[in-house]
């Protein structure tokens, strides 16, 4: 099994889309979205030899928009 839990995120007010960073969401989008997908395809091969594979994903805090007040 593996589990991949990556999470980056804007801190309060910087995730308001006027005030967006590009270069910060560059690099968000990297963490959360790409991280994952290489480490997942990195274990790929013991993933494969596995009767029973899995993968799971989790999010933290810094994932959830629930509760953004911005």
């Amino acid at each position: 099994m593996l589990i991949n839990n990556a999470a980056l995120g804007p801190a309060d007010g910087e995730g308001e889309l006027g005030r967006l960073d590009l270069a910060a969401a560059a690099a968000t989008f990297r963490t959360n979205v790409l991280g994952p997908l290489r480490v997942t395809r990195a274990f790929l091969p013991l993933l494969r030899r596995s009767s029973r594979p899995r993968v799971v994903n989790i999010s933290s805090g810094a994932g959830q928009i629930a509760s953004r007040h911005d």
